[in-house]
Parts: structure tokens; C-alpha cells; sequence
């Protein structure tokens, strides 16, 4: 009987441990290779991965398996796992089973990954942070809300990079909490209060490694310590730093856990290695795959990702969000929003409705990017006049109170006011079917009862509108259409100071362009009436069915509505206006704050330049100042705060008295300090004294003006 050693192996068994039914291994192939990388011969698996060689292995110099290849093509050895020819040919000589461990196999069935997100572009937004009344170290937002405007961005390219955070586990008592304490009130310190809009495109970081290869194994971390600040970290470190000087040591832990931007400070990061990349959806999403290995986690280590998109625009490749150099990272892989605000950036064009009301309709929609049902204005009780203005028509969030502290109520208008128009053109309720074509904006003054008094002033500025064309490989032209101003018609139909309606299907008009730009410096303060009309080609007018004629030139009844926008939504958000043109009451008022300071009251204080106080700690000091606006009502906040010597940044904030409505600017004084209040602990230090008073007053974007700030200082001794 022959000896099994002598026998030729040219049969077996393959298994791949831990394979899943999806693995299948019919769809691959046993390859036998000599030295110069010429198969010899390639032996197909079944479903049980049993195989049968043509040719002995033993002679070989590698064996393969790889996915089999298609009719006609030669197989990529390169994704199968190799074995030395004599080794795998002993290994079947007894008759046994191949056990592919799943870490060497994953090379042929890789592992899809996937990221899923958003991009979406915003119009530069000025959050108006006002300081407190009562306290500088706290601050008033006056109605964020009123200000979201944001549109998709698609025929973008979403690049996405990785890469591998390992931390070390915190421990009770552990003194990093004392560093991470030091750190966030270097942060707030460092972090300038007012607008801070996000990551931007950012500059370059420099080259990065695009992977030639899978990653398989366990993946390499570098000592990469993060040092860049990113947004989560800088909105909330006040409230963190606050939290973590209050918690006990076991709740310390829970609540740094649970804020994976906390932790960052104490992690090693490996360098980021560019993963996968794909174009965005046509509604600004993104899904983007690849497939990986198998790779392992050491403990305390987790995967971050990061976003870089760019669109190609007129033949350059523009940046518009480059989350990489700006240090924004992601722990998770999906339900992530990205936002961009790079003027560049070219978004998904959109133009729905705020409301749907089955008809046809115009309406005055946005006052810079804030919704019109904000506004609070009188109906309209005639083309031209709206009825008799309420003590606050024409302001944004206008409430009922004559002299209303309400700093987030009755903010008037001013700077340049970008106007908004719907012109509904859905099917069955399209102004462009009923042959509109034109539209005019004009604004008069008004009187007591809501009647235009004085000139009536044309918007006759030139406008142009942008819009994109798109060809198959995401290359985006940008072009300019006028819009006007045109004259049209002729005779008594003559209709100047008219611009065209851009509707959405005449061309792929880019988001965030509006119809009339009003320069409220130009006018008088005060409260004025904006008026939009709807023309045909023909220099006709066109008004509602019903609605009175105005007798100037050719008219014509159309099946639509002129609408006030009353709500957000419900069915009282519109009021329907039965005239031949759109009126809207706006109350603008372009005078800016003031601050003074006046004196200072008690311990030998005075009105002198250079001041040195002393006296007992018991004794008390308080500030004579002026902080007004010339309409007391449009004050969003005032704010009076001594910081001592060098190195405070907290201050010691004065209390001030209730605005004074019956005479704004007259000289107030603040509620008294003592002397220990002010000096705490030193015995004689100086004082700078701010004094910082807010407006109200926005273009529907914004603030107008920033805070007037008089700035003081004093010395002060106990003896």
C-alpha cells in the first residue's frame, strides 16, 4: 500500500470562518502560480468550497484564492489571500479542511461602509447678542428665529476622510478635568463674542493621502494631538466650564462623555486618509460608499470622519466646505448636516411657497430672510393705503404695550431692505399662466389713518439675477439675466420702472436673490407704504377678480389673490387683499444708539477725567450715564460693567433702572456698588468702566448697528 504523504493533493476543502450567507465562495477560485506570476492553472469553488486541481501544486510558487473571473478576463490576484505553494499542498495531503481565518478573507468580501448627510449653504447671519440688562456676562438673543434661511447644495463633490481617535480613560478625581477647565475659559476668553458662522472652506491643510489600499488589521494611530477649536466646542464652553465647576466627581465623568468634543483635548489622533468619495443628491443629501476590510479597534480607540465638498463653477474647482481644515469631525456615520457659508457656493434651486392656498397669488414673503407674517402691518383697504397703523404697525413682532420692555418685540427696520415677492407658479395656481409678466415696487410715506402722502418713489435700480446651467459631469456655468428696470406698454398703458418675474421654470435661478432693494437712509424716519403691482407683457395691469379699477391705462381681471401674510401657518395666515395693488406698512427708524458716561456718584466720586477714590468698604459708588435710543422703544439692551485691573474678564455689572420713555436721554444713575463689591479681596486696584447700549434696529438679515460703547476708568482704595 502507498504511503498518503506520496500522493498527489489536487482535491479539497475550503471554509472561511465566521462567513455569512452572503459570502458566497462558489463565486471564487483556487489560482496556482509559478514565480513569474503566470497562473498554471485555476480550479473553481463549489458551495461547500470543495475544489480539484489539473496540475500538482507542489511544484508551484504561491496558490491563490481570488474571485473567479469574468469570460475572457484575467483574474486580480491582487484581493485574494495567498499561500506558499508547498504549504497548501501538505495541508490538503491528509485529506483536511482549510480554515481561512475571517480577518484574511475580508480582502475578498470587504466590508461596505457608508456616510449619509446634508450639505446646505446659509446666508451669513448676524445673531444679535445684546448684553443683559441686569448682568454683561449673560447676553439677550433677540428672536434667532426670526433669521433661518438656508437652502440644499447639490451638483457638489463629497470627499471623505477618516481618521482613528484613541483616548485614554478618565479616572476618578482625574486631574485632566482641572486642565480641561483651564482650557475652556481659554476658549471663552479667545472666542469673540457676536456672529460665529461655522466652518467655512477653510485653507488647504496641505496634501493628503488618498488610500492606495485597503486598510486591514489593526489601524495605525500617530501621536496627532487636535489643537484647532471647532464650533461645538466654542458655543458651549461657557455653559461647560459652569457645569463642570458644579458636578461632583462621579457626575463629572458622565457629563464629559457624553460630549465627545470635551474629550478631544486628551486624544491621539491619527493622520486623515481620504476613504471614498461621491456626488450629492439633486436634494442636497449624500450617501456615500466603500468597501473595506476587517479592521480592529485597539480599546479606547474610535473612527472620526470628516467632509471636504467643492463644485466645479465656471471651470474652477471652488472649496465651499472643508471640514478637515477646520477641524470638524464626526463620531457618527449618518444623520450628518453640513452647513457652508461660501458665497460661492451654488444650491439646489427652490422656490416653494410659504403657504398653499389652492389659488393663484402674490405676496410680499421675506424682508431680507425674515418671513413677512413676522411683520406687523394693517390691512390692506385699498391699493394703495393700508387701514389705521395700531401704535406698532410696521415693526417685526410688534406687541400691544405703549412703552413695552420687550427687547424681542417691536424691532423697526433699516439699512438696505431686500424684498422678497412669491409669485405662485404651480400648476393650477400660476401667475405666469395668467399672462403676468412685470412687476413694480414703490414706497410713500404715510399718514395718520394709513393714506400715501407725499411723492411716490420707484424702485429703479438695475437688477440682475444669476442662475446656473449644469452639464452631465457637474460642471456649473454661472450666467446673469436683467431683470429690469424696462419700460413696457404704450400710450396710457405706458409702464415704466418695471422689472420681469423671474419665474422657477424659466431658468435654474440661484436661491437667496430678491426683487427690490429699498435704501431706507435715502428717506426720512418714520413709517412708510410699500406697494407692489403685476403687469402684463402689454403694459397691462393686472388686478384680482373683483377688485375695483384704477382707471390708468389698460386693466385686466385675472383669477388670482394679492395676499398679507399674517401667520406662519393656520388657517388665519393670510389676509386676502381685494385691490389692484399689494400694500405693506414698514416703520423704519436709521438713528443709532448712544453711551455716555456722565460721573461717577458717591465716595468723592465727580464728573473729573481722572478719578482716584478711596474710602471704607462699606461705602458705596454708583455710575451717571446716558444710554438711549431717540425711540426708547427700539432699545434692545443696555449694559454697565466695571472690570478690575489687568486680568478680569468677568466684570462686576452694574444694575441699571428701567428705560426712561418719557425722557430717553436723560442722564441715569445705576444702583450703588460698596467699595468691598468692587475690590474684593485687593485693597486698591483700577477699574475700566464699559458701558454698551443696543438697537434694535435690522434689515430683516440682521443687526444695523452694533453696540455704542463708552469706555471709562478709575481708581479705587480702602482705607
Amino acid at each position: 500500500m502507498s504511503d498518503p504523504k506520496d500522493k498527489i493533493p489536487d482535491h479539497g476543502q475550503i471554509r472561511f470562518a465566521d462567513a455569512e450567507p452572503q459570502h458566497d465562495v462558489s463565486t471564487l477560485a483556487v489560482f496556482v502560480v509559478d514565480a513569474s506570476g503566470k497562473v498554471l492553472s485555476t480550479a473553481p469553488l463549489d458551495k461547500e468550497g470543495r475544489f480539484k486541481l489539473s496540475s500538482d501544486a507542489r511544484g508551484a510558487s504561491k496558490v491563490v484564492i481570488a474571485p473567479a473571473p469574468a469570460k475572457g478576463q484575467e483574474p486580480d490576484l491582487a484581493k485574494g489571500v495567498e499561500f506558499h505553494a508547498a504549504d497548501f499542498a501538505q495541508r490538503f495531503a491528509g485529506g483536511t479542511e482549510l480554515v481561512v481565518p475571517r480577518d484574511r478573507w475580508s480582502i475578498i468580501f470587504p466590508i461596505r461602509r457608508c456616510v449619509t448627510g446634508s450639505i446646505r449653504k446659509c446666508w451669513p447671519i448676524l445673531l444679535d447678542e445684546i448684553p443683559n440688562f441686569a448682568n454683561a456676562a449673560t447676553t439677550i438673543r433677540l428672536s434667532p428665529s426670526i433669521f433661518p434661511f438656508c437652502s440644499p447644495v447639490c451638483n457638489a463633490l463629497v470627499e471623505v476622510f477618516r481618521r482613528v481617535c484613541c483616548c485614554e480613560p478618565w479616572i476618578y478625581l482625574d486631574p485632566r478635568i482641572d486642565q480641561l477647565k483651564i482650557r475652556l475659559q481659554e476658549v471663552i476668553n479667545a472666542t469673540p463674542i457676536g456672529p460665529r458662522p461655522g466652518p467655512g472652506p477653510g485653507p488647504d491643510p496641505g496634501p493628503l493621502t488618498r488610500l492606495a489600499q485597503p486598510i486591514s488589521g489593526i489601524m495605525p494611530v500617530t501621536d496627532v494631538v487636535p489643537t484647532g477649536v471647532d464650533a461645538d466646542l466654542a458655543t458651549n464652553a461657557s455653559a461647560d466650564l459652569l457645569m463642570l465647576q458644579k458636578l461632583n466627581p462621579s457626575e463629572t465623568f458622565a457629563y464629559i462623555s457624553e460630549r465627545p468634543y470635551l474629550t478631544r483635548f486628551f486624544c491621539r489622533c491619527g493622520p486623515p486618509f481620504e476613504v471614498a468619495q461621491d456626488f450629492v443628491h439633486p436634494d442636497g443629501t449624500f450617501s456615500v460608499c466603500w468597501n473595506d476590510p476587517i479592521w480592529l479597534l485597539l480599546p479606547g480607540c474610535h473612527v472620526e470622519y470628516a467632509f471636504k465638498v467643492s463644485q466645479l463653477i465656471n471651470g474652477q474647482t471652488v472649496v465651499i466646505y472643508n471640514g478637515v481644515a477646520a477641524g470638524r469631525w464626526f463620531t457618527q456615520s449618518s444623520g450628518i448636516n453640513l452647513t457652508t457659508y461660501d458665497r460661492r457656493a451654488i444650491t439646489c434651486h427652490s422656490d416653494p411657497g410659504p403657504i398653499d392656498t389652492g389659488d393663484a397669488y402674490v405676496m410680499l414673503q421675506d424682508i431680507g430672510i425674515t418671513g413677512t407674517y413676522r411683520l406687523s402691518t394693517p390691512n390692506a383697504d385699498g391699493a394703495f393705503s393700508v387701514g389705521t397703523p395700531a401704535i406698532h404697525s410696521g415693526l417685526f413682532d410688534a406687541d400691544a404695550v405703549v412703552d413695552s420692555p420687550d427687547t424681542s418685540k417691536n424691532r423697526n427696520l433699516g439699512g438696505t431692505l431686500r424684498l422678497r415677492i412669491h409669485f405662485s407658479n404651480v400648476v393650477g395656481a400660476s401667475m405666469k399662466a395668467l399672462g403676468a409678466t412685470h412687476y413694480r415696487v414703490s414706497v410713500a410715506a404715510v399718514d395718520a389713518v394709513g393714506d400715501p402722502t407725499g411723492d411716490r418713489r420707484y424702485y429703479d435700480d438695475t437688477l440682475h439675477w444669476l442662475y446656473y446651467q449644469v452639464d452631465p459631469s457637474h460642471h456649473i456655468t454661472v450666467e446673469s439675466d436683467l431683470l429690469g428696470p424696462f419700460t413696457i406698454g404704450a400710450g396710457a398703458s405706458t409702464r415704466s420702472n418695471v422689472y420681469k418675474i423671474p419665474y422657477t421654470d424659466d431658468r435654474d435661478w440661484q436661491d437667496g436673490q430678491w426683487h427690490s432693494f429699498i435704501i431706507t437712509p435715502e428717506f426720512a424716519d418714520g413709517r412708510y407704504l410699500v406697494t407692489i403691482e403685476v403687469f402684463k407683457n402689454d403694459g397691462t395691469r393686472l388686478r384680482p377678480t373683483g377688485a375695483p379699477a384704477l382707471g390708468d391705462g389698460a386693466e385686466a381681471a385675472a383669477g388670482f389673490k394679492f395676499l398679507q401674510w399674517k401667520e406662519y401657518t393656520g388657517p388665519t395666515s393670510t389676509h386676502e387683499v381685494p385691490f389692484a395693488a399689494l400694500t405693506n406698512l414698514l416703520w423704519w427708524d436709521n438713528r443709532p444708539p448712544y453711551s455716555e458716561l456722565v460721573s461717577l456718584s458717591g465716595s468723592g466720586g465727580s464728573g473729573a477725567d481722572c478719578q482716584f477714590l478711596s474710602g471704607h468698604g462699606t461705602d458705596t459708588l454708583a455710575i451717571v450715564f446716558k444710554a438711549y435710543h431717540p425711540n426708547p422703544l427700539f432699545i434692545a439692551g443696555r449694559s454697565l460693567v466695571a472690570y478690575r485691573g489687568l486680568h478680569d474678564t468677568t466684570g462686576n455689572a452694574f444694575t441699571l433702572p428701567p428705560v426712561n420713555f418719557a425722557a430717553p436721554t436723560a442722564d441715569v444713575t445705576s444702583s450703588p456698588k460698596t467699595l468691598n463689591d468692587l475690590l474684593g479681596p485687593t485693597m486698591k486696584c483700577s477699574f475700566a468702566l464699559v458701558l454698551a447700549t443696543s438697537a434694535k434696529t435690522t434689515d430683516g438679515i440682521g443687526a444695523v448697528w452694533g453696540s455704542a460703547v463708552a469706555n471709562g476708568a478709575f481708581a479705587l482704595e480702602k482705607i
